[in-house]
């Protein structure tokens, strides 16, 4: 996944799980300014740059927001993807190794009749079935 779909993955559950914070009158709110900075941590946590250096700066600084974290990873993203365009190799992921639920190792597998990606099957396809992203 590119940084922009597993953002909108990620915000698809959050905006799923907001509803269910209660109401807060103080400004600033102590919990919901922890559920954010909670929230935005495992986010951060989920991604895999090529050495690890800006998820641990993100991860360490006292004042990070959700969109300070997706700018910093996007320019990481485009700063990947140019250096191995000049060097001729593949992209390099930007997360964690990519699952094939419910495919075996070593079988290839077909592109997904949905969405055309070949790292996964139309049965376990997030944009045609997004209830399995709570899986």
């Amino acid at each position: 996944m590119s940084i922009d779909e597993y953002y909108s993955a990620f915000d698809r559950l959050i905006d799923a799980l907001t509803p269910m914070v209660p109401v807060c009158t103080a400004d600033p709110c102590p919990p919901h300014q922890f559920l954010e900075k909670f929230l935005t941590c495992r986010f951060v946590m989920g991604v895999w740059t090529e050495n690890d250096s800006l998820r641990t700066q993100l991860l360490h600084s006292s004042t990070l927001t959700m969109s300070q974290a997706l700018s910093d990873l996007l320019i990481e993203e485009t700063r990947l993807k140019s250096m191995s365009a000049a060097s001729g190799s593949s992209s390099p992921s930007v997360l964690a190794a990519p699952q094939r639920f419910g495919v075996p190792k070593d079988s290839s597998v077909e592109p997904c009749k949905h969405c055309g990606k070949n790292n996964h099957t139309s049965e376990n396809c997030f944009s045609k079935h997004p209830e399995k992203l709570t899986d």
